[in-house]
């Protein structure tokens, strides 16, 4: 059967057919974000505002975190969640 297909179509099987399109385009503007990637992003905002000589330590970061658990939606840990978003940018300008 493979000689059915072209070598094109075997490597490209989706070339030829009818690709369907929204009738409307989505702007970026018009997307709306998940809640808990508004507040990673908002939080991560937030630690980068802190002067950096008081962002440069994981034991600065604990009391930040802390304060910031009330506002994710999370249904894990929300304080190990803020952590993970904010220790790769630990010391960072």
């Amino acid at each position: 059967m493979a000689g059915a297909f072209t070598s094109r179509q075997r490597f490209f099987p989706h070339h030829g057919a009818t690709l369907m399109l929204p009738s409307t385009t989505v702007g970026l503007k018009d997307f709306d974000m998940k809640p808990e990637h508004e507040a990673r992003r908002k939080i991560i905002r937030e630690w980068m505002s802190v002067p950096k000589d008081k962002r440069q330590t994981e034991e600065q970061a604990k009391p930040f975190a802390k304060k910031a658990m009330e506002r994710v939606p999370s249904s894990g840990d929300p304080y190990r969640q803020i952590m993970r978003w904010l220790l790769p940018r630990i010391g960072k300008p």
